[in-house]
């Protein structure tokens, strides 16, 4: 009855159950390698998603009065924490150049003044 149970398990084999658990028990062991390397992966790419670009925005106006059409602009590229940077180009009347500002931006923090 046994070996017949042993057939049916190990498929013919004539390895015995001892020799089965112990290999079946080194295939869980790769397996759970392999899903923590698969966890420590999806970790890094959060990381990595969180400073990635996600909100973005342009904004056109006049920056001098009365020069009108909308010259000026400012770009906004922040993250999911909405922290990045914000870029100003003021452009003036009949002028040739462009002033361009940079601002380092970071969310608020509470009990912060």
């Amino acid at each position: 009855m046994i070996r017949r149970g042993q057939h049916a398990v190990l498929g013919g084999s004539a390895r015995d159950l001892v020799e089965f658990s112990v290999s079946l028990q080194g295939r869980i062991d790769d397996l759970h390698t392999a899903v923590d390397e698969v966890a420590a992966g999806l970790s890094r790419v959060d990381r990595r998603v969180d400073g990635a670009v996600t909100n973005t925005a342009v904004v056109r106006y006049d920056a001098y009065e009365g020069t009108g059409g909308q010259q000026s602009a400012s770009f906004a590229l922040l993250d999911q924490t909405r922290s990045g940077v914000v870029v100003t180009a003021i452009a003036r009347e009949l002028a040739g150049f462009v002033w361009a500002i940079g601002q380092v931006v970071r969310p608020a923090t509470p009990g912060a003044g």
